[in-house]
């Protein structure tokens, strides 16, 4: 099966639609969960720009990968 990385950043709704992506993915097609982004078929980074925090995660993000 084809494995998914997710990273949520900001607030209890993004962790909510994280569920949701979860879900629609699974829906579709069958997707294993992985922690290592390396080993993703599909790479996902779920945030918002209201919450100062998560907006600087994402520029991490974007420097790291």
């Amino acid at each position: 099966s084809k494995k998914v990385f997710i990273e949520t950043l900001g607030c209890a709704m993004n962790v909510r639609d994280t569920e949701h992506i979860i879900a629609e993915l699974n829906r579709h097609n069958s997707y294993e969960l992985t922690e290592q982004l390396e080993d993703a078929d599909l790479i996902i980074i779920n945030t918002c720009s209201s919450e100062p925090a998560a907006a600087v995660d994402t520029v991490d993000y974007n420097v790291l990968y």
